[in-house]
């Protein structure tokens, strides 16, 4: 019995660590193109802000990674993965302009900071429009996956 664990215990520490490395380097992988999504959402949709009365708006995803990093994924005991994304509506306001990132305000691109902070129910409303017109169905699909639930309880 402890004999034969302990025969085979560096082994499978062995896997155990090329498993991490595995995951690791896939994390990172996955991290870069989100790195790379999220700037390319945020310029569209920014684009469009414009043309939806937003004049002076961008809607920018910024990207950082969770402590822990890429060497450990599993760093905290409430989630898993290596990115966290804020939502930020910015505005810009003569040439000084501020973000409000929650802990800290820093010299960026505009005056505003998370969209759930800052954001009106109408901006709000403009800025997913700008979502789904550059990511068709991607509003859609949440919502009818919710009217598709309430469908089956009401029938």
């Amino acid at each position: 019995g402890n004999v034969e664990a302990l025969n085979i215990l560096p082994e499978a520490e062995n896997a155990e660590r090329i498993a991490l490395d595995n995951f690791s380097r896939a994390c990172r992988e996955l991290s870069n193109a989100r790195v790379d999504a999220a700037s390319a959402l945020s310029q569209s949709v920014s684009d469009i802000l414009p043309i939806l009365g937003l004049e002076g708006t961008s809607f920018q995803v910024n990207m950082k990674l969770r402590q822990g990093g890429f060497n450990n994924p599993y760093y905290g005991s409430d989630s898993l993965g290596v990115d966290l994304v804020d939502f930020l509506l910015l505005h810009k306001e003569d040439n000084s302009m501020m973000i409000a990132t929650g802990d800290e305000s820093r010299k960026a691109q505009g005056q505003g900071g998370h969209i759930e902070l800052v954001g009106s129910s109408g901006e709000k409303s403009r800025v997913l429009l700008a979502i789904e017109t550059v990511l068709p169905g991607s509003i859609g699909s949440t919502c009818n996956g919710f009217d598709s639930d309430i469908e089956s309880e009401n029938a």
